[in-house]
């Protein structure tokens, strides 16, 4: 069989989120509490390499998605080592991606995570000023500084980062660009 250039795989680590985003449907989900136990993330590391084998895969991209991952930063770790590990000695190439609202994103999770990423997906929902109003913890306080502060320490050890920015109107995105242009983000 010819091979497959790369496989795709978006894993779940967990549905659960430590925010309380007025417009996220997965907070009314009866799944929003269900997390990868044990046994699921050993599953899914076999799953990754028997069909990576199966099609002869040169590449493999991995998606951590969620809720929010990070709050289940160890399955996260584990199948980024495992995986990595074992494409490695194949000669395979693996891309990491960590999708993320980038509050859990601490240096001791890039520690453990830093080694394996390819790049980090954040959002903000437009200027802080909006954004705090949206993108809330559930206490009801804003996460826009907090993201920032993720997204500095990300660039900073050299990880690729992706930022989506949600606007409204242009003005919108004229202030969130001065800001990061302020932070010393390009």
């Amino acid at each position: 069989a010819l091979p497959i250039s790369y496989s795709i795989f978006v894993i779940f680590p967990t549905l659960a989120c430590n925010l309380a985003c007025k417009y996220c449907y997965e907070r009314t989900s009866e799944l929003s509490a269900r997390t990868m136990d044990e046994k699921t993330v050993v599953n899914t590391i076999s799953f990754i390499k028997k069909m990576a084998a199966e099609d002869n895969t040169r590449t493999i991209l991995i998606k951590l998605y969620g809720g929010e991952p990070l709050l289940n930063v160890a399955a996260c770790t584990r199948i980024c080592e495992e995986v990595s590990s074992w494409a490695q000695q194949l000669g395979m190439q693996v891309a990491m991606v960590l999708q993320t609202n980038g509050t859990l994103l601490t240096e001791d999770v890039l520690d453990a995570l830093a080694p394996y990423l390819t790049y980090v997906e954040l959002t903000v929902d437009g200027p802080q000023k909006n954004h705090d109003t949206i993108r809330i913890y559930k206490d009801g306080s804003g996460t826009y500084q907090d993201i920032m502060s993720a997204m500095e320490r990300v660039t900073k050890r050299g990880i690729h980062t992706a930022l989506r920015i949600n606007i409204r109107n242009e003005d919108d995105l004229r202030d969130v660009l001065t800001d990061l242009t302020e932070r010393g983000f390009r």
